[in-house]
């Protein structure tokens, strides 16, 4: 094989059953990374949304009160939208947050069961 063609080489994939905790861990924890930051931006930016929405229902409807204009906003469906996409965005990040505890949880049973086994072939040489 030519180096021209070593470099063109992509090794495949490793499935997610053969790879380590820690490289799963890794790989978790950069989505939930992305998931939290694109979550934080859009809960931050909730209020200028709102703000962009009033100030359009004002400018339309001229003089109104901007209470008024707000609660008119909060019923457009293009606040509902963008809180329906801050809703799921908070439940995604959940979620990984919890995937990102199980993988922890698994490694704390894989360290367990290589434990017990010491101590089973321990015991196991004590009795003789």
């Amino acid at each position: 094989m030519s180096l021209s063609e070593r470099a063109r080489f992509r090794p495949k994939e490793m499935p997610e059953s053969e790879r380590p905790i820690s490289e799963r861990y890794r790989l978790l924890s950069a989505q939930h990374r992305d998931a939290k930051k694109v979550f934080k931006l859009k809960e931050e930016h909730k209020t200028r949304e709102l703000a962009k929405i009033t100030r359009d229902i004002q400018e339309k409807a001229g003089g109104i009160p901007h209470n008024r204009a707000e609660m008119l906003a909060k019923c457009t469906d293009e606040w509902g939208a963008y809180f329906d996409a801050l809703v799921e965005w908070e439940v995604d990040t959940d979620y990984l947050k919890h995937c990102y505890k199980a993988l922890e949880i698994e490694h704390s049973e894989w360290m367990d069961a290589g434990a017990n086994a010491r101590r089973e072939r321990q015991m196991g040489r004590q009795g003789t």
